[in-house]
């Protein structure tokens, strides 16, 4: 079997270059299975970890944060189900217990008392537990200027836009 060349020819990577990738990879996903799960850090009462990324170099910075007392009690007390995630974007982790929504401000400085000037916590929002959580902008021009992100929230049968 004969192929003509185009001109643009790439090098296949070399051994070398792909035991490199490989090594790279598995430390990657050797670190990600090592991570604590945060529905367990809530459970312990550790501080958790947040990375500020993204970073225009390869160094990370790392800020050592408590979660705030109330939502550690009520995950202990109550087994609700428990979701979270970031929205980097305006610097907060959002936390669900059932139907229950928390809006932490992770970019403020911990202190010693508690942190409840540092969140946000919205009772009820919906009538089913909230699984998912997103920040997305508005249409130009549907709301007025002042408004940047609409939360959207997730539930077995709805999606709600608040």
């Amino acid at each position: 079997v004969s192929t003509q060349s185009t001109g643009d020819t790439a090098e296949a990577p070399s051994r070398p270059q792909i035991e490199k990738a490989s090594k790279i990879v598995e430390q990657f996903i050797k670190r990600d299975t090592e991570a604590p799960e945060l529905g367990d850090i809530l459970q312990s009462g550790l501080p958790i970890l947040i990375n500020h990324l993204p970073t225009k170099d390869f160094l990370t910075e790392v800020k050592s944060l408590k979660i705030p007392q109330e939502i550690v009690e009520q995950q202990r007390l109550s087994k609700k189900q428990l979701f979270y995630g970031f929205f980097r974007q305006i610097n907060k982790i959002w936390i669900t217990l059932d139907n229950t929504l928390y809006l932490w401000d992770y970019s403020c400085e911990p202190t010693d008392n508690d942190d409840a000037e540092h969140y946000t916590k919205y009772e009820e929002l919906l009538s089913q537990p909230i699984y998912n959580a997103a920040i997305v902008h508005p249409k130009p021009g549907f709301f007025e200027e002042s408004v940047k992100y609409l939360l959207v929230l997730v539930t077995y049968t709805e999606i709600v836009l608040t």
